[in-house]
């Protein structure tokens, strides 16, 4: 028998710890992309920051953006490049942060650092230390020292991990002198975990021992390898396979469709009128304080506000997000998915026909995304964050990025980072994407439709 690789794995977690002033001010994402030759890889990025975490935020995206727009051959330069240009933005503002990135693609993982972070390779029962953790930082005058790992990557054994951490977790505890987790310890601590698990265990391990700051770890890898089977069982085991879809084929002919929408929340009626068609053909009208599930379309018949819930009881912090619609707006629900803060891998998603909307978030890391003609707005980063988002008659979307940090992504694979006081307009004629400042006037405009949400007064 032949052997393949598994599927990639990954998971992270963090707290905001010993923090004197119970700030978080780092950032973590993780998650599978899709590079500009259409290659997957998985990437993970750990920011650390001096300020309230909006700067580490801009950081993990700008890394992301670069990953996505560069060649797979190049992931391990775009690593690099993300950085670079993260801190050319940070010097501007005279911002100083950490930061490390690993990308896995087919057995092989590519990293870059600066700053006193921690990448280990963990294999079996062995430890080894991917970078030196140094005093560099982006956004210094003189650039920073930017640690990269080799341009052709290293090669993962199967079952290893690669763990990501940040300064905190290693820190020597002022009780004993020793480490809040020892390195030497990660192996034990993770072994036979699922990687979100595993970044949890070693967080909370690091919290039983009063860490001083904040602290978050990220776990990548592979599956174990699947043994693949020679041709000709695949040929008995599909024709057993073809008797099962008939006998099931037989068996489904005549039940219910079953409904695949990602639905671990809903939505709330606060204020105006929205008819919902649910699935039934039939609109509705919606109550003041009805719910509003997942895959339901709706139609703004006024102005109308509707409120997040998450029916998820793992979840231990709950989403603060309004949804505003003008009237005349056409969109569905397609996935209310909130089962947890950890920056994206479970988004709400809308998909827009017509009309004007504004997203709040007035805390977490949830993401939120609206698709209109193939094209997404996401309302992104961390903390209060807004976006509106406007279907142009007869052309593309525009994306107003209100508060936060926004992304752009074209129909088209381009992708676009926006900050606070910026938007994006599509040409549809051309497929032309123009960026701008958004003008005091139309933030006001904004602002009016969620009644102050964006603290403009």
């Amino acid at each position: 028998m032949t052997k393949q690789r598994g599927s990639p794995v990954v998971g992270s977690a963090q707290d905001v710890g010993g923090a004197e002033d119970g700030v978080q001010r780092e950032r973590v994402r993780t998650g599978t992309i899709q590079t500009a030759d259409g290659k997957r890889i998985l990437l993970s990025v750990v920011a650390v920051g001096t300020d309230s975490g909006e700067a580490a935020a801009r950081v993990v995206e700008q890394v992301f953006q670069s990953v996505s727009g560069a060649q797979a051959a190049n992931v391990g330069a775009s690593l690099k490049r993300g950085l670079e240009i993260a801190s050319q933005g940070l010097a501007r503002k005279g911002v100083k942060e950490a930061a490390a990135a690993v990308a896995i693609r087919r057995g092989r993982v590519y990293f870059a650092n600066v700053g006193n972070n921690h990448i280990f390779r963990v294999a079996g029962q062995e430890v080894i230390r991917l970078i030196q953790p140094s005093n560099s930082r982006l956004g210094a005058a003189e650039g920073p020292a930017i640690q990269a790992g080799p341009a052709s990557g290293l090669t993962l054994q199967s079952g290893d991990r690669v763990v990501i951490t940040s300064a905190g977790l290693l820190d020597s505890s002022p009780t004993d002198g020793k480490p809040f987790v020892n390195a030497n310890a990660i192996p034990g601590h993770i072994k036979n975990l699922p990687p979100e698990d595993a970044a949890k265990h070693l967080v909370s391990i690091a919290l039983g021992r009063d860490v001083g700051n904040n602290v978050t770890v990220a776990v990548l890898g592979e599956a174990k390898e699947k043994r693949r089977w020679p041709v000709a069982v695949l040929a008995a085991v599909g024709m057993i396979g073809v008797l099962l879809v008939v006998l099931a084929t037989i068996t489904v002919l005549g039940s219910p469709e079953t409904n695949s929408t990602t639905d671990f929340g809903f939505a709330v009626l606060v204020r105006g009128g929205v008819l919902a068609e649910t699935g039934d053909g039939v609109p509705t009208l919606v109550g003041n304080l009805g719910s509003v599930p997942a895959g339901a379309a709706l139609s703004a018949q006024t102005d109308a506000a509707l409120g997040l819930q998450s029916t998820y009881e793992g979840n231990g912090e709950r989403p603060g997000a309004n949804i505003y619609l003008r009237q005349g707006v056409v969109l569905r629900f397609t996935e209310i998915d909130l089962r947890g803060n950890d920056g994206g891998s479970n988004p709400t998603r809308l998909d827009l026909d017509q009309g004007s909307i504004l997203i709040s978030r007035r805390s977490g890391t949830w993401e939120y995304r609206v698709g209109y003609q193939m094209n997404v707005s996401i309302l992104s980063g961390a903390g209060p964050g807004a976006m509106g988002v406007v279907s142009a008659n007869g052309g593309g979307p525009q994306l107003f990025c209100l508060v936060g940090i926004c992304r752009f992504e074209s129909a088209g694979g381009e992708e676009i980072l926006l900050s606070s006081g910026e938007k994006v307009l599509l040409r549809g004629s051309t497929g032309m994407i123009e960026k701008s400042s958004i003008g005091p006037d139309v933030v006001q405009q904004w602002d009016s439709m969620c009644g102050g949400c964006l603290g403009t007064e």
